[in-house]
């Protein structure tokens, strides 16, 4: 009978595949078919069934799957029987019916667990963990990867570990939290390195250096798109390498080392192999790079003429976007109303690409289950038709040689009939029912129609709204930009008013009054700062300073400020630094400032009259790199508990801005994540003897002490010495005119020289006539800007005033204007509200340097 079974399956084969056009066995695979029983047989199964697989022939392969289990378990061989199961499941993946694959593969980890074979059971959970992942079920794909780590970890599986740690980093990637991504590809990178396993290692470094790029770690994205340059350049793959020059360009840039940015960039434009997106995306950095407004025209153009070559998809209708905004900044506005609609035309087309890849994946899904239930219709047809061929055959044997015994052939055949007509009776009940079947699926087809058309008419609404939400956000950005100017000057002036009348030696109660002023100007501060980088993180700009600053005086400094407020409400702040912990560290002072202004203010709010302890410990400490234990405990919890939820869980700007209960608090924690975040630290909350804590583990590079802090030339804890600042003279350009009389007294109280200039052109004439030391230029002012007057400047012949040190003074909000001021020719750049000190040591730096090489 199993010879019978095997022999219907092949005449059903090749009928299917002579009436339906499917593709045909090749002879060495239909030899083996044809071996007896046992483990040959089988692995000839296997391969006929993959080979059908790859050609698209599902239903096919699937049943080849089937029969090769079937006969796998009847033999005992556990091993084959595991490999066919893995292989379907496998198949059904790449055709896009993932419930049937994570079945079959949970199937297959029970098994592999009774077993104890802890190598399949590290496979098995890696495929359950990319097909929960293809689903968008992050929870579940994040246990299983865990689970697969630790199972890879104890079997000492290195490479099932390193594909685990690709898992979870690809995990992460897909839910936004880039430093965990980070983390766990450098690890998979790492091993195959040690492998020498080049093109592994070479997708791992092209993916750490995209989010090192993302994270505003441009040091470590220029390590790695150097290490995928050079194994590009090894495997003669120049398309790759063209796009590491690329990528190597942008690293630099983000650095500030243009020269090094554009010779990057023409590399990458002299090979001939370089996609076309990548030569539009090299011609707009060399755009953004030109300091000629022609050659920036000319570079423009040649974007524009590099993108239309390009297919209409998603990145391609973001270079169009970018390359209409360049056009609107260089004022050729009928280029950038074209680069903008061909912005829209490409977006349009990815979004019908999508739909239709959507509506392909449904098809072919549903195609695989129709033809399986016509492949089980048409194996049961068979089965009747062989069985009642047999029977006849048998019938004419028995008339044919025992005639005599008619009698009892006639018997027999009388009862054979009367099984058949039974057995008929059966098939045609579940012929009619796989019929019921069927329609009921050409129903489902109908509303999976319905519902794609409904799709269809909401990726159109929602396009439309994307349109409407961009033009709001940048009318949003323009208005925060506005108002920040507008606060941020008489802020300013607040500020160095208060320095100046604190340094005056007031009365107790004056001071007092001047730190209370003090402190609610810098809260004021820190919840614009907050206002603003909210739209920022909307944008994906924020981005981290690096530069060397004092620490213990940075936390003992916002301390103070907090101890201040916190006497007025009957609160004790107490304050712990860590010995240990090095002077100067490297890294981003106004962040760190930030994210603490935000904690201690809340922390002080949630305590009033009670005690609050900061604590500020050396956590690790490495050659380059300390990484700070920040632990701040009240008498009452700090945060609630739903807030600590929020936390924990990843959360996006848009789930935020929809929270029926948003408040201030919502909107410093969410900043101070992505903060903590972007630093690459993290936060906790634990409980300690009754008392809630909340932990930050903060990394900082340290700083070379012989560099920052040499002996002689700092006071406590990073004071500058200023004394080499009397008899310079100074050109302050400030059309505010409170402004003019607060800084040139700060400056004059120190024995500088002042000359005042109330635009850029009182500027520019003033350094006709006179030499200066330095100037603080402020950006916007009438008459003639900031920019302009720096541009007039440095266009002059006499060397000492075309070279004179200037540093930008500006209140705006864009985070381009420190960009824009080294462009201009700007030394440095200062932003309102700055504090005396802050102002004072950019002058003494800069005069240093520019004074004594």
């Amino acid at each position: 009978m199993r010879k019978l079974f095997f022999l219907s399956m092949l005449l059903w084969a090749t009928w299917v595949m002579g009436n339906e056009g499917q593709a045909v066995l090749p002879d060495s695979i239909q030899e083996r078919l044809a071996a007896p029983e046992g483990e040959a047989r089988v692995e000839a199964l296997l391969d006929a069934a993959r080979w059908l697989a790859s050609r698209d022939s599902v239903s096919q392969a699937i049943a080849w799957f089937d029969q090769a289990a079937r006969e796998a378990r009847r033999m005992g061989a556990q091993a084959l029987y595991l490999a066919a199961l893995q292989a379907k499941a496998e198949a059904l993946e790449q055709h896009f019916n993932f419930d049937d694959a994570l079945e079959i593969w949970l199937k297959l980890l029970a098994q592999t667990r009774e077993g104890g074979d802890r190598h399949r059971q590290v496979e098995a959970l890696l495929a359950i963990g990319r097909l929960h992942l293809k689903m968008q079920n992050f929870e579940e794909a994040e246990k299983a990867l865990k689970e697969a780590e630790a199972l890879a970890q104890q079997a000492e599986d290195k490479e099932g570990l390193a594909r685990v740690w690709q898992g979870l980093g690809a995990l992460y990637q897909e839910k936004g939290v880039l430093g965990q991504a980070k983390h766990y590809y450098r690890k998979a990178l790492d091993y195959w390195i040690g492998q020498r396993h080049a093109e592994n290692a070479l997708a791992l470094s092209t993916l750490i250096g995209s989010l090192s790029l993302q994270l505003g770690d441009f040091e470590g994205a220029l390590l790695h798109f150097q290490m995928a340059r050079d194994l590009h350049s090894q495997m003669g793959d120049k398309a790759g390498l063209a796009a590491d020059l690329l990528h190597i360009a942008l690293a630099q840039h983000g650095q500030g080392f243009d020269a090094e940015a554009l010779d990057a960039a023409d590399a990458a434009l002299s090979l001939k192999a370089a996609s076309p997106l990548v030569q539009a995306r090299a011609w707009l950095l060399k755009a953004d790079l030109a300091t000629d407004e022609a050659r920036r025209r000319e570079w423009l153009e040649r974007a524009r003429a590099a993108l239309e070559q390009t297919p209409l998809e998603r990145e391609a209708a973001d270079l169009w976007v970018a390359l209409a905004q360049k056009f609107a900044a260089a004022g050729a506005w009928k280029e950038a109303l074209q680069a903008e609609a061909m912005s829209r035309k490409a977006l349009t087309a990815w979004y019908d690409a999508e739909r239709n890849r959507a509506m392909l994946e449904m098809n072919q899904r549903f195609a695989t289950e129709t033809a399986l239930k016509e492949q089980q219709q048409r194996i049961q047809l068979l089965e009747m038709e062989q069985a009642r061929s047999q029977m006849f055959r048998n019938l004419m044997m028995v008339i044919v040689a025992l005639l005599v015994l008619a009698g009892i052939i006639l018997w027999r055949a009388y009862r054979e009939k009367k099984k058949d007509n039974i057995l008929l009776k059966e098939k045609n009940a579940q012929i009619e029912e796989a019929r019921q079947a069927i329609e009921r699926k050409n129903a489902e087809l109908g509303e999976m129609n319905r519902q794609l058309e409904e799709l269809n008419q909401r990726l159109v609404r929602e396009i439309g709204e994307r349109e409407s939400i961009e033009k709001s956000s940048f009318a949003r950005d323009r208005f925060l930009a506005i108002m920040s100017q507008e606060m941020r000057t008489p802020l300013n002036i607040i500020t160095n008013l208060t320095h100046q009348l604190m340094d005056e030696t007031p009365r107790p109660d004056q001071k007092e009054r001047l730190r209370q002023l003090q402190f609610a100007a810098n809260n004021l501060v820190v919840f614009v700062n907050d206002v603003l980088d909210f739209s920022r993180i909307e944008a994906g700009k924020l981005t981290l300073d690096s530069r060397p600053f004092p620490i213990k005086k940075l936390v003992r400094e916002v301390c103070e400020q907090y101890q201040m407020a916190g006497r007025e409400q009957g609160t004790r702040l107490n304050l712990v630094i860590d010995k240990k912990i090095p002077d100067w560290l490297d890294g981003d002072a106004g962040r760190l400032n930030q994210i603490l202004s935000n904690l201690m203010a809340l922390a002080l709010d949630r305590n009033a009259g009670k005690d609050v302890d900061l604590a500020l410990h050396l956590h690790e400490l490495h050659p380059d790199e300390a990484i700070l234990r920040v632990s701040l405990t009240g008498t009452d919890p700090i945060l609630e508990s739903r807030e600590i939820e929020e936390l924990k869980k990843y959360r996006n700007l848009g789930e935020l801005e929809q929270m029926e209960s948003f408040s201030r608090a919502d909107l410093s924690l969410f900043i101070t994540r992505r903060l903590v975040d972007l630093q690459n630290g993290h936060i906790e909350v634990e409980q300690e003897n009754g008392r809630q804590v909340l932990l930050l583990f903060l990394p900082f590079k340290l700083a070379e002490s012989d560099q920052e802090a040499p002996a002689g030339d700092q006071h406590a804890e990073g004071t500058p010495s200023l004394g080499h600042l009397k008899g310079k003279k100074v050109l302050l350009a400030e059309d505010n005119k409170i402004n003019q009389v607060v800084v040139a007294n700060l400056l004059r109280n120190l024995g500088m020289e002042v000359v005042t200039a109330n635009n850029g052109e009182e500027a520019v004439e003033a350094i006709k006539r006179q030499d200066f030391d330095i100037v603080l230029m402020d950006i916007q002012m009438p008459v003639m800007d900031g920019y302009q007057a720096t541009l007039d400047i440095r266009k002059m012949e006499d060397p000492r005033k075309r070279d004179v040190p200037i540093i930008a003074l500006t209140a705006s909000a864009f985070l381009t204007e420190r960009e824009k001021a080294r462009l201009f020719g700007m030394n440095d750049h200062v932003g309102k509200p700055f504090s005396p000190e802050e102002l004072l040591d950019k002058i003494a730096r800069l005069l240093k340097v520019h004074y004594t090489g």
